[in-house]
């Protein structure tokens, strides 16, 4: 899901390790206890969950269209867009991947992705692309 969990430097020795639960709180990694308020650690590179910079003083995550409250598993502000009217977990316009992170992910704050669909569609190109290739074909 892109999420930082290991932080190295130059010789290879890890400098931080972190945790995430699916809704993006920080937790321990050794007991997968999410930490308290205000004790997270700090972040090396200020990014973590999703790879999205965080925002230690007011506990929320920048997703770049909108802000993400992982406490609260919600956006501070309302979706712009309503991308599956058929379906009514998407008209909780403020829910983070339909109230459903262990399935989608939601890169930009805007529009979230099914993870299956990712990658069903780079293992159909790759194994399009071998075919074709066995096949002495050029695709």
């Amino acid at each position: 899901m892109g999420s930082i969990t290991h932080v190295a430097n130059a010789d290879g020795s890890l400098k931080q390790e972190l945790s995430y639960d699916a809704w993006g709180r920080l937790r321990n990694p050794s007991t997968q206890v999410a930490y308290a308020p205000g004790s997270e650690p700090a972040l090396f590179l200020g990014r973590g969950y999703t790879g999205h910079e965080h925002l230690p003083w007011f506990g929320l995550i920048n997703m770049n269209a909108r802000l993400y409250d992982a406490a609260l598993g919600r956006f501070l502000s309302p979706d712009p867009y309503v991308q599956m009217p058929d379906f009514t977990q998407n008209f909780n316009r403020y829910s983070y991947c339909l109230n459903n992170p262990l399935v989608y992910i939601d890169q930009d704050g805007e529009s979230f992705l099914l993870l299956a669909a990712i990658v069903g569609a780079i293992a159909g190109g790759l194994s399009g692309g071998f075919y074709s290739l066995s096949q002495n074909k050029s695709f």
